[in-house]
């Protein structure tokens, strides 16, 4: 083998274990082989060529075997979030591990599958990325919403959540915030949403949660909206809060304190 190319690959290998990159960009490495940059790529390629270098899009690498699809999808999406049912798993408010990363994101994404986990980006509104919270640091840091954020947004786009009973089992146990959450909630602004959050919190007897359930109150519309926007269009009429009760109380009650 090329002599030369050998020296050039042992030096990409030496920066990436020096700085502790287990993932890392094409920009980074012009940044610091600067005029080096194109022996440096022949060797890039001939890393991947062997296996010792993987490929994840285009201008972005990792070493195989790095397995954190957090991390992962913080650089598919640098702008993005874990969210929804990956973050409820993060936050230990759900036992199901989701097969999809969740990550929201201000711009259209491609879903990808990568290293056989599939990753779903869901555009929201930047007015929407807010309760942002980093984790970890360097190399091995990603984005995450807040668990007020994460539980407003399940609610939001409950496909997303991993379910009903899931929900309700989170939502039950969960600590919250009462300003954090009333923010998300504004910045959601989906009023069944609201209503139905407001509703369960109330019939769970969340009694820290109760300036949350006044505010909650303040939103109500006149038009009716399913509890459960999943179910059948059925049940009981509630006025108090403006919603259509598809889901017995006991039911949910029940889904609230098991785990799923």
């Amino acid at each position: 083998m090329n002599t030369v190319l050998i020296k050039y690959k042992t030096q990409v290998l030496n920066y990436l274990d020096e700085n502790s990159y287990h993932i890392f960009s094409l920009n980074q490495l012009k940044t610091n082989f600067g005029d080096d940059f194109t022996s440096i790529f022949r060797a890039l390629k001939s890393l991947i060529n062997d296996g010792i270098i993987l490929p994840l899009q285009n201008g972005l690498y990792c070493r195989p075997g790095f397995s954190d699809q957090n991390v992962l999808a913080y650089y598919l999406a640098p702008k993005g979030s874990i969210a929804y049912w990956s973050a409820l798993h993060f936050y230990g408010l759900t036992d199901q591990f989701p097969n999809t990363v969740f990550v929201q994101a201000p711009t259209l994404i491609r879903d990808k599958k990568i290293m056989g986990t599939q990753y779903k980006f869901i555009k929201v509104k930047p007015s929407k990325l807010i309760q942002i919270d980093i984790i970890g640091r360097g190399n091995s840091k990603f984005a995450i919403t807040s668990i007020e954020k994460t539980l407003v947004d399940c609610f939001d786009e409950i496909d997303y959540s991993g379910g009903w009973e899931i929900l309700m089992h989170a939502l039950n146990v969960v600590k919250l915030n009462n300003q954090k959450l009333i923010e998300a909630c504004d910045a959601i602004n989906n009023i069944s949403a609201i209503k139905r959050m407001g509703y369960l919190i109330e019939i769970m007897d969340k009694n820290n949660l109760k300036s949350f359930v006044n505010y909650a109150l303040t939103r109500v519309n006149q038009r009716y909206s399913l509890l459960d926007p999943s179910g059948n269009d059925e049940g009981k009429y509630l006025s108090r809060w403006k919603l259509r009760l598809n889901v017995e109380v006991s039911e949910i009650l029940s889904s609230s304190v098991n785990m799923y």
